[in-house]
């Protein structure tokens, strides 16, 4: 069984959020319920919706992050 961990991820106007079908055709292994099926789940002060993301999810997963991270490092 894989196991795997939720990250809370703060993401704003995401093209496929967590959970979302678009997402999921794609590839995404994030958990639908925990994300209302994409439009994840409100934060009081309204800062904005939040997503449970799968570590290990190919688009929004820790490695995913990190590689966005590296594309967008300052020279």
């Amino acid at each position: 069984m894989k196991k795997t961990v939720d990250i809370d991820v703060p993401i704003e106007g995401p093209e496929f959020p967590p959970g979302a079908p678009e997402a999921l055709a794609c590839g995404c292994t994030c958990n639908p319920g925990k994300n209302k099926n994409g439009e994840g789940v409100a934060v009081p002060g309204g800062r904005g919706p939040l997503y449970k993301a799968d570590r290990n999810c190919p688009i929004h997963g820790m490695a995913a992050i990190q590689d966005l991270l590296r594309k967008n490092k300052p020279a």
